[in-house]
């Protein structure tokens, strides 16, 4: 689902690949963590969504943020601040919503 890289090359890594390798190939640094909590923070991110379309903007607001917390995704900023205005939390959209704005300027840079 979201792109992973190693922290120390930057060689782009396939979290798909079921034979992958605890370290990188390229420079030997450790990856396996990386892995594991993107597959998390996916877990949560798909969670999220159907909380969402189920009518359980609560739940829906707090999967969004697990997944936030583990990787800051645009797409899981989206889906907070579409999860803060079904539940009318205005104040709580709008940070979500700067939070949408500035990650999506990160990936333009």
């Amino acid at each position: 689902m979201w792109k992973i890289e190693c922290p120390a090359c930057k060689k782009k890594l396939l979290p798909e690949n079921p034979n992958r390798e605890n370290r990188c190939r390229r420079c030997g640094c450790e990856i396996d963590i990386l892995f594991e909590i993107t597959a998390a923070a996916a877990n949560a991110f798909s969670r999220a969504q159907h909380f969402l379309k189920s009518g359980w903007g609560d739940k829906a607001l707090e999967q969004a943020q697990i997944s936030w917390d583990l990787r800051q995704q645009p797409e899981t900023s989206q889906l907070a601040f579409l999860a803060a205005l079904f539940n009318a939390n205005y104040d709580k959209a709008e940070q979500w919503y700067q939070l949408t704005h500035n990650s999506s300027n990160r990936l333009n840079d």
